[in-house]
């Protein structure tokens, strides 16, 4: 998706995927300093990265392969954890935050992650649900949620519009479908 105003000269471009980044930088109170762990290297996490850092942000990327994280730490990303050869990736996390936490977590593969991410953050921090391709069906520990006052936020379908028109200002907004090419990572994951 896209929003331009007619009367500029200059496009301005916020695709689906960004709007679901932003939404969650917003929900997780995100500032300078603050710490986002993003899984895998699709379209919303590589967007989500780039708004991340624009934000000023530290950002911990996960990935399937050393390659994919090589080319996200090359778009900007300050650390990244091969998730195949590190399997509780939330204990690297927490090593690299001196066992603090991200504070926040986009949480996009459900049942084999969502505890996971719930240790990755940090105490108050959020955990923001936007999918659930391994499946919805996950254990919950509310001790560990509770404990942590964690923050836990889901992506839901008014978010898109209300993250479009608390960002743009006056003036005639149209909608435009648009692509995002980030072919050259491959796979996401």
């Amino acid at each position: 998706m896209i929003l331009y105003p007619d009367q500029s000269n200059e496009n301005r471009f916020l695709p689906l995927p960004a709007t679901t980044g932003w939404n969650a930088l917003r929900a997780g109170e995100i500032t300078p300093g603050s710490t986002v762990v993003l899984p895998g290297t699709g379209v919303t996490a590589l967007q989500t990265l780039q708004l991340a850092k624009a934000a000023g942000a530290r950002v911990i990327i996960t990935s399937s392969s050393d390659e994919k994280v090589e080319r996200a730490k090359a778009l900007g990303a300050d650390e990244g954890i091969n998730y195949r050869a590190t399997p509780d990736w939330q204990d690297e996390v927490l090593r690299i935050t001196d066992g603090l936490g991200a504070d926040l977590v986009l949480e996009t593969t459900g049942t084999e992650t969502f505890s996971r991410s719930l240790k990755a953050v940090r105490h108050g921090g959020t955990v923001y649900a936007i999918g659930f391709v391994s499946g919805r069906d996950t254990p919950l520990d509310l001790l560990a949620v509770i404990g942590k006052a964690i923050r836990m936020r889901r992506l839901r379908p008014i978010d898109v519009p209300l993250a479009v028109a608390g960002s743009v200002g006056k003036g005639d907004w149209r909608l435009r479908i648009a692509r995002t090419d980030m072919s050259s990572l491959g796979s996401p994951g």
